[in-house]
């Protein structure tokens, strides 16, 4: 299940609302959050590890689960943008030396889907 759908769901459960969750993040780290912003973490347009661990704290998420959703959700919509198959594109970073990366996402996807 990916980041998103996690935090919706445990919102559901508690019977509270993003602006609720907004409101208890900015309370917690003393930055900004809007749903603009909080849709980018989601989609793994931007990388906000202080405002994803608040996030999983505040909700009991496990974080090192969200940190798997959320790498696995920007490697699904890279991959999609790309037109390239799973491998194309992982030979591609790691041919521009993105090898650490390569690993992450090769390790993510073994445990989201049980391949690679």
């Amino acid at each position: 299940m990916d980041f998103r759908k996690k935090v919706k769901y445990r919102l559901i459960d508690l019977g509270k609302t993003q602006r609720w969750l907004e409101d208890q993040i900015r309370e917690k780290t003393g930055l900004f959050v809007d749903s603009s912003y909080l849709n980018k973490i989601y989609s793994g347009e931007r990388k906000a590890p202080k405002i994803v661990k608040a996030i999983c704290e505040i909700l009991d998420i496990n974080l090192e689960e969200a940190e798997d959703a959320a790498t696995y959700q920007a490697w699904k919509e890279k991959l999609a943008q790309s037109g390239m198959t799973p491998d194309e594109l992982l030979a591609q970073y790691e041919a521009s030396g993105m090898t650490d990366y390569v690993i992450q996402v090769r390790a993510v996807i073994r445990r989201m889907e049980g391949i690679v």
